[in-house]
């Protein structure tokens, strides 16, 4: 959970384990409260709609549409492949970035960015499902690579070696890269109503 109030970002870890609705909604509270700010300071409610755990971005989705119907306020949604890009640019600076997360079923969700000049992730190549034994980054020679899905297989690290300027392997879509992220976004109008803030799975089928 994250609160972005101008350049400061205040954050707060959720254990994957105890992602309960009820804590959830406690932790965005003690967030809140640990900004300084009040619910009526709030412009916006932003979450990272995927693609991802199909589970986890249900979820984030539902809290996302249950908050911003309470609070009667616009939704930013941000990819959180864009989410791992702007990570890696805030911690390691480096971009383009190519971000990677495992889509399991031997396939992988990746997409290359680089950064506006208003500091947004811009997609070079759009998020996308991939096959690891295909997939090249030819096409964008010294690109970093960010997070865990390039661990996940790793022929597909070692097929794009020769493309690869530096490994951010250990990055994962953050709660305060989406609030840096959609904090410009929102500037631009990028906001949608609650109801149009939807799930982007990219894989529509899925083996349970």
């Amino acid at each position: 959970m994250a609160v972005a109030d101008g350049d400061r970002v205040f954050s707060e870890h959720l254990d994957e384990t105890t992602g309960s609705s009820r804590q959830i909604f406690r932790a965005i509270n003690r967030t809140i409260d640990k900004s300084g700010l009040q619910r009526s300071d709030l412009d916006c409610i932003a979450f990272g709609n995927g693609p991802g755990s199909f589970t986890g971005v249900r979820v984030a989705t539902a809290a996302t549409q249950s908050l911003a119907y309470a609070l009667k306020l616009p939704v930013v949604a941000v990819s959180t492949l864009a989410a791992i890009a702007v990570e890696a640019g805030r911690s390691r600076g480096v971009e383009p970035v190519a971000a990677c997360l495992d889509a399991r079923m031997g396939e992988v969700y990746v997409a290359v960015y680089q950064f506006a000049a208003d500091g947004t992730a811009q997609a070079l190549l759009a998020d996308q499902l991939a096959d690891p034994a295909e997939f090249s980054l030819a096409a964008f020679p010294g690109v970093s690579v960010a997070g865990p899905g390039w661990l996940a297989y790793p022929e597909l690290l070692q097929r794009n070696a020769d493309h690869i300027a530096t490994q951010a392997t250990d990055i994962w879509p953050s709660a305060a890269a989406v609030a840096v992220e959609a904090r410009e976004l929102f500037r631009q109008g990028k906001a949608v109503d609650a109801h149009d803030a939807l799930p982007n799975y990219i894989r529509d089928k899925v083996t349970y």
